[in-house]
């Protein structure tokens, strides 16, 4: 987790926490090539950088079955210690508690929108940064995340049915075990997901993310697109982004040297969505990309990026940006477009050369820090680093992220009835509404309506009932009785 403190230096510092990528099992505090390392950020937007680790793997998040055994959530109260202890020294170093922005990417930006929604996080943030959150990915319950747990318990010795352990005696077990052991047993937890998930009888994704956040009706009251969806988020200002080829990171990258067989695009649609797969292709059938077994490259690969990218990342952002505004308070939305320049060199060390030509999952990261790792910012990058630097710490200190530095993009905040966002790219910025973003690529396809498909359909598997709402009006109490202010940003339901 990573937390950024924005700073001006005629007022107190506004405080911005981060949390990083990582798929809540790895990372660290400044990241592969040491691109999270922030002294541009610092110097050139006035940004107090706080970063702060968090339990990850099996250690933050495993869940037993066993009465009193492990509940999870371990990593999502790491977090929020440092958010309190924030709170607590924020004025020791010039900072506001006044003036905080939660800033996420990837799992990050997952876990900013738990505390969001989080009745124990209320008040501890005003404002909240999220790039690339795949907000359309449902969490586990623990009765769920469990068949993973109880899996690695088995592994080491602690399982509840070999040695008869309940609770304390299990966590005593458990706590026994040698670290390097933990993790060759959670590493081949991870390695045979699939077919534990298959026995559950789960669909493909609902056993992706083997360790994360559950829902556990207390730190996580309800899966956080319910409550989207009921619009029972708090009131705080939203920046949310994502990159225009999220998803070509997370489809197998051989299958790019040509078509997608037909019956895996098939099958793998049908995994995920189950019998309504007809609807979905229904809706893309005219998305002027080549089909899977056209023998064109990417075919099939393209239609696939496309729906998933609409389906767990732009639309379901443009949700929450618009339950966000109806909360009352403001949503800025964006889209980052450029591809790379060391491209060609970063993408073959992490076996995504299907990126190189792609603004791919975390490829903004080397631009909002200001920071190329190994590789030197191209002087166009330089200039739409210099803008997102800019545009990022604006939004920290007022929650507007338009920046009046000269040739700042002008950036509408988003509105439900225009949708607009704003589209990042070292070519030159452009505001973009759906008829921009949803036609096809060669402009002759006229836009469909891919959100509104979305929005119908739902992000989540439950409805927010009774007990969500209880646990959102508990979160709304909690941030009115410590006392926020809205020119600071801080949003009161």
């Amino acid at each position: 987790m990573r937390r950024r403190c924005a700073a001006s230096a005629a007022a107190p510092s506004r405080l911005a926490l981060t949390r990083r990528s990582g798929s809540f099992v790895a990372g660290s505090t400044r990241g592969p090539f040491s691109i999270y390392e922030a002294s541009r950020v610092a110097s050139r937007g006035g940004v107090v950088v706080v970063a702060a680790a968090y339990r990850l793997d099996a250690l933050g998040w495993l869940v037993t079955s066993t009465a009193g055994g492990a509940k999870g959530n371990y990593g999502l109260l790491d977090q929020r210690a440092a958010l309190r202890w924030v709170q607590a020294n924020a004025a020791a170093f010039g900072g506001d508690p006044g003036q905080v922005t939660l800033w996420g990417e990837s799992a990050g930006a997952m876990s900013a929108l738990v505390h969001a929604v989080s009745p124990p996080s209320a008040g501890l943030f005003q404002r909240v940064i999220m790039e690339s959150n795949p907000a359309g990915f449902n969490f586990l319950t623990p009765a769920r995340m469990s068949v993973f747990g109880d899996e690695l318990a088995g592994k080491v010795g602690c399982s509840r049915l070999d040695l008869l352990l309940k609770g304390e005696a299990q966590l005593a077990c458990l706590r026994k075990v040698d670290y390097p052991a933990l993790m060759v047993a959670s590493l081949a937890v991870v390695h045979n997901y699939f077919d534990l998930a298959k026995g559950a009888g789960w669909d493909l994704l609902e056993g992706a993310l083997q360790w994360g956040p559950v829902v556990d009706g207390v730190e996580v009251p309800a899966q956080p697109m319910a409550l989207v969806e009921a619009r029972r988020l708090p009131r705080l200002d939203l920046l949310l982004g994502h990159n225009s080829g999220e998803m070509s990171t997370f489809l197998d990258g051989s299958y790019y040297a040509g078509s997608f067989p037909v019956t895996v695009y098939n099958t793998l649609l049908l995994s995920i969505f189950g019998l309504r797969l007809g609807a979905v292709k229904a809706e893309y059938a005219n998305d002027g990309l080549p089909p899977a077994g056209s023998g064109t490259p990417d075919g099939g690969l393209q239609s696939l990026d496309k729906i998933f990218n609409d389906y767990w990342f732009r639309c379901a952002k443009e949700a929450v940006a618009g339950a966000g505004a109806a909360a009352g308070g403001r949503a800025w939305s964006w889209r980052f477009n450029s591809t790379l320049s060391f491209g060609p060199q970063l993408w073959p060390l992490f076996d995504f050369p299907q990126c190189v030509d792609k603004a791919c999952h975390a490829s903004e990261l080397f631009l909002v820090f200001g920071n190329g790792g190994e590789w030197a910012l191209s002087e166009a990058e330089r200039r739409l680093s210099d803008a997102m630097i800019d545009a990022w710490s604006a939004f920290a200190r007022s929650g507007d992220p338009s920046s009046p530095r000269p040739g700042a993009p002008a950036w509408p905040a988003y509105d439900e009835k225009t949708r607009l966002t704003l589209v990042l790219d070292t070519a030159g910025y452009a505001v973009q509404g759906p008829a921009e973003q949803e036609a096809g690529p060669d402009g002759k396809q006229p836009p469909q309506p891919y959100c509104d498909f979305w929005d119908a359909w739902g992000y989540s598997k439950e409805a927010a009932g009774p007990a969500h709402a209880a646990a959102l009006a508990a979160a709304a109490a909690q941030m009115a009785a410590l006392g926020g202010r809205r020119e600071a940003g801080v949003a009161v339901a």
